[in-house]
């Protein structure tokens, strides 16, 4: 959840250069004397290069403003680095985020920041230097997506082959323990 809770915080987006891309701010307001909900809106709005824009504008007295969905999409051909700043009085705490042509950086109440490619998949980062990683049967069944590491060890009787291309194959190498199947599935779903 994130909120703005005094007349001096807001939510503001900037680029690392020039550039004008579109995004939008969906939030509520909370009255703070009756504690109901006061009013819901939207705010559109287009970057303006390195100069901040507001995407969530201050509350006024005696409201708290929470974000409930916000979007900004990069129409441009190229790469931007994008920076939400959360602006508490001139203060900033900055996320920066790259996006590639195409991607659309959104934050959701109750899901925390993610990002969307072209292509509609999740994008992910982390260690390792890797992307998004999937995991898939050959034979095209159910699939895990946006796993950042898989753990195996091979007294299980697995072992890990690269064919290139950033793919990798996990085989079974000898006889399986008893249990292999239920516990490759646990350490897949983080169990």
């Amino acid at each position: 959840m994130i909120l703005f809770d005094t007349v001096t915080r807001r939510l503001r987006v900037l680029l690392g250069g020039a550039g004008v891309i579109p995004g939008a701010a969906h939030y509520i307001d909370i009255s703070t004397t009756t504690q109901g909900i006061s009013n819901e809106a939207v705010t559109p709005f287009v970057t303006n290069g390195a100069t901040p824009v507001d995407a969530v504008p201050v509350p006024g007295a005696s409201t708290r403003r929470q974000l409930k969905h916000f979007w900004l999409r990069n129409s441009t051909g190229a790469a931007v680095t994008a920076t939400v700043r959360y602006d508490d009085n001139g203060t900033s705490y900055d996320l920066v985020f790259t996006l590639d042509a195409g991607d659309t950086l959104q934050y959701t109440d109750g899901h925390g920041w993610s990002c969307i490619t072209s292509a509609g998949e999740s994008k992910s980062s982390g260690t390792g230097g890797g992307s998004a990683l999937t995991v898939e049967e050959v034979d095209g069944a159910p699939s895990v997506v946006t796993v950042s590491k898989i753990k195996f060890a091979q007294a299980d009787g697995l072992t890990v082959t690269d064919e290139g291309g950033g793919v990798a194959r996990v085989n079974s190498s000898g006889t399986p323990a008893p249990d292999q199947d239920a516990r490759i599935y646990a350490l897949l779903m983080g169990d």
